[in-house]
């Protein structure tokens, strides 16, 4: 097995995480329900674990990504592939690169455990959507 070495740690100095971060799975047909749901429990952020590959997601889930993402809620898209990285290489609405256009911040390398705890420590720092991306961006592998 390879792997890379991260090239620096980051850290950050933070007095507390924020722990009203939801991880949703995706799986064949998985609809809005669960981000609804985080939504009306309110939620911080969510970190999605989209199919297996570079980040597609099953077509009902777009709704309710749609639908934190209006709410002012960060969606991080990470994969479940176990070696590999999340890109934006398809669109068709429920690709990354599309995602991404809608406000979807991409974990990289991270594995989705890994995001989700970078997302609660970093949900410490801003709640800005941009700075968010800058800093999950500066401190993915």
């Amino acid at each position: 097995m390879f792997s890379r070495r991260p090239a620096r740690r980051r850290t950050f100095d933070v007095d507390r995480i924020e722990s009203n971060v939801d991880y949703i799975k995706l799986v064949s047909g998985t609809d809005d329900r669960f981000f609804r749901a985080s939504i009306a429990a309110g939620a911080k952020g969510m970190v999605v674990e989209a199919f297996p590959g570079v980040g597609i997601v099953s077509p009902k889930s777009l709704v309710g990504i749609t639908a934190a993402l209006e709410a002012g809620i960060p969606v991080i898209l990470t994969t479940r592939s176990i070696e590999g990285r999340i890109i934006p290489k398809y669109g068709a609405q429920i690709g990354a690169r599309d995602l991404i256009e809608r406000g979807v911040i991409l974990a990289g390398d991270l594995p989705p455990t890994k995001a989700y705890i970078l997302l609660m420590v970093l949900l410490a720092v801003t709640q800005d959507h941009a700075r968010l991306r800058e800093l999950f961006t500066d401190a993915a592998p």
